[in-house]
């Protein structure tokens, strides 16, 4: 773990210039994020969280896609200023603004989280996108949306129970969770056999990860699961993440405006209504993180304090909650649950 001293000290060697001692901010749940001011103004420091159980470099996915797509021109996102690979630390341009969490949400802020999506659409052809990473949990093919279930749905099943949230977990997932998971959404993934679209998609896009400049323009940031994905994917997590919800009134028109954008012949929107409550049961699932050590490891490294059996019923209700949303709209194609 590198200590705030290390941080100022590396701070000072890459960027050549002073600056204050590192201020902790407790706002994420998987690094150790700090602002450090300067007479040219302040930096975003973000340390990042690594473990043997979780492989990907996050700090390489994100620092070099946000460089590519600041490159590209797309200036809604935090600036990449340097990194230092071997101590695993971001350096960006500080961003201040307001939280969703404190906003309601109208149509066109809805409207500029649709058109990053597209811009980044729209910059998949250049020649260094090539060389992006693929999206944590990437799907290239259908039956990676199998796996993806079925390595998460293994994971939980494997943890030992030692209590009766522990219990009501595991008979959650072997009763509820399958009935809806292989009676229904798993064979479905073997009906449409057409090629998926691929795009590059920040993957954990949403008003969680945003603030609101006093222009009304919107930043989005948290790039480190952001790569190559497919196209339907990327509409159905933003559609499905729990933490700032698109609001319902606006889901509808959030997709016809992106499916308008991406220019679709009917091909994505067909396969959409398979694999949206697909994407909601994985959903379902990552609700459940909390069950596992590795979450739990990056939350407590991130700085967060929490009663983890408390957070570990809270998150059980929501998955239930979220798995009864997706049965109730099986048969209405794409589904807002």
């Amino acid at each position: 773990m590198v200590s705030k001293s290390q941080i100022h000290d590396i701070v000072r060697a890459l960027l050549g210039k002073d600056y204050s001692f590192p201020n902790r901010i407790l706002d994420g749940r998987n690094n150790r994020c700090y602002s450090l001011k300067s007479n040219e103004g302040s930096i975003f420091v973000k340390s990042y969280f690594h473990n043997t159980q979780d492989q990907r470099n996050r700090l390489k996915a994100e620092f070099e896609m946000l460089s590519f797509l600041w490159e590209g021109k797309v200036n809604c996102i935090p600036e990449p200023l340097v990194r230092d690979d071997s101590n695993r630390i971001g350096i960006y341009r500080y961003l201040n603004g307001t939280s969703a969490r404190n906003i309601t949400l109208q149509w066109n802020d809805i409207k500029q989280l649709a058109d990053l999506l597209l811009k980044m659409w729209s910059l998949r052809k250049k020649k260094n996108a090539k060389k992006l990473e693929t999206a944590s949990e990437s799907c290239t093919s259908f039956s990676d949306y199998d796996a993806i279930i079925e390595n998460r749905l293994e994971r939980l099943l494997k943890i030992k129970a030692l209590d009766t949230i522990d219990e009501d977990l595991i008979k959650f997932l072997k009763t509820s969770f399958n009935e809806v998971w292989r009676d229904t959404l798993k064979p479905s993934l073997k009906k449409d056999e057409s090629e998926l679209v691929m795009t590059i998609s920040p993957s954990d896009h949403g008003f969680h990860n945003a603030l609101m400049k006093s222009d009304g323009k919107w930043i989005f940031f948290d790039f480190e699961y952001a790569g190559w994905d497919d196209a339907a994917k990327m509409i159905s997590d933003a559609l499905h993440h729990p933490a700032v919800p698109i609001p319902i009134e606006f889901k509808s028109t959030f997709v016809r405006y992106l499916l308008s954008g991406l220019k679709d012949d009917g091909t994505l929107l067909n396969r959409l209504n398979i694999i949206h409550p697909v994407v909601g049961l994985k959903w379902c699932l990552l609700m459940l993180n909390e069950f596992m050590p590795v979450s739990q490891n990056r939350r407590k490294f991130s700085g967060l304090k929490k009663n983890w059996e408390n957070q570990k019923i809270e998150q059980l209700e929501l998955s239930k909650a979220k798995l009864n949303l997706i049965k109730e709209n099986l048969d209405k194609g794409i589904c807002f649950a």
